[in-house]
């Protein structure tokens, strides 16, 4: 529903009230309510505020409910493998009240880890709100838009397979084993390796995040070549999610790896198109910032993530109204991916990172 409440009047070009409500009825789950609402107030032609607020309500998937339960060697990094050499007190202490000798070393880089659906999830529910600003300087630069939004988002009862890293990981840095992580694994009394450790889904306690997007459009032209520009920067400056209700938070912005993906501070893309009598050369930019490894220990190879840039260039030749050509290859300086200590597969995070390296492309489209 869209309810216009002024427009034409000063400092009042429109200002615009949408909303909307669902009402969701599930026979494992009950029922639940749900709502958005959103204001989009324009000042002048140049200048726009707008913001939103709305909850959220989703229920646990069948693979996440009824996936079968399995178990497979996942790369999984064990924090006692070499501990007595590590100098943390906190770590020595938990690792030898596991009963681990002091001179384990962990054999490979997988674990076997019980995978699979989990009966007892329950449903989780958000709420998100933003808030922004629109600015089109049309009598200093037609064609240029920027955008600045604000996004909160907190989920509770968040649905989240937290990978054995993680779990061990935070385990270990725990007060004389505390962390209700400790529970999810076990150890052989005789070698000290790791026997069973579960990462199924569960319902954390809660999730938060916040940051900025950032957005520059432009369309326009130099001479008789028409230029495009479309560049998209976030920020992210909290995400942590509370294993469970009263539980320490566990910080995932500016980390990655683990299992867990990447959440560096900055993320960026860009694509810059030029087009002149059908042929057309576009290159597009993606920035992954920098990131510190979950797991990795100050000062250990691996411990930290430069900034990587992947860039892209394509060529595409328009034969008529129906029927196109097109030559490129992604990732031109054939970037590699960096090494993370506790990477999931091919030594780095196979989640964030490109693993092919340059490579090329033809393209033909056409239609009847």
């Amino acid at each position: 529903m869209s309810v216009p409440i002024l427009a034409g009047k000063p400092f009042f070009e429109a200002l615009t009230l949408d909303g909307a409500v669902r009402y969701s009825d599930y026979n494992l789950f009950g029922s639940d309510w749900n709502y958005k609402a959103s204001l989009d107030w324009m000042i002048s032609d140049s200048f726009r505020l707008r913001g939103t607020y709305g909850t959220g309500f989703r229920i646990p998937n069948v693979p996440e409910l009824y996936g079968g339960v399995s178990e497979g060697n996942l790369t999984t990094t064990d924090p006692c493998s070499r501990y007595s050499t590590s100098g943390n007190a906190t770590l020595i202490a938990n690792c030898q009240a596991s009963g681990v000798p002091a001179n384990y070393v962990q054999l490979g880089t997988t674990i076997l880890t019980t995978v699979g659906g989990n009966e007892n999830l329950k449903p989780e529910s958000s709420t998100t709100w933003t808030v922004g600003t629109v600015i089109s300087p049309k009598g200093l630069v037609p064609g240029l838009s920027l955008t600045a939004d604000w996004f909160d988002i907190k989920i509770k009862d968040a649905i989240r397979a937290i990978p054995g890293s993680t779990k061990l990981s935070i385990c270990y840095a725990s007060q004389n084993l505390s962390h209700p992580f400790c529970d999810d694994f076990t150890r052989s009394p005789l070698t000290g390796e790791v026997t069973f450790l579960s990462a199924q889904p569960i319902n954390t306690g809660r999730e938060e995040m916040n940051g900025l997007d950032l957005g520059l459009v432009y369309a326009g032209g130099i001479g008789s070549v028409n230029i495009s520009l479309d560049v998209n920067l976030t920020y992210l400056n909290k995400y942590v999610v509370l294993p469970f209700p009263g539980g320490d938070p566990i910080d995932f912005d500016g980390f990655i790896g683990g299992g867990n993906g990447g959440y560096p501070k900055w993320r960026g893309y860009g694509v810059l198109t030029a087009e002149k009598d059908g042929v057309s050369a576009t290159w597009s930019t993606q920035w992954i910032g920098k990131a510190t490894d979950f797991n990795a220990a100050p000062g250990e190879i691996g411990y930290s993530t430069p900034n990587v840039f992947y860039h892209n260039l394509q060529v595409a030749f328009k034969i008529d109204e129906k029927t196109r050509f097109q030559v490129g290859v992604d990732n031109v300086f054939d970037r590699k991916a960096p090494y993370i200590q506790s990477f999931t597969d091919a030594n780095t995070d196979t989640m964030t990172y490109d693993l092919l390296g340059r490579r090329f492309y033809v393209g033909f489209r056409t239609a009847f």
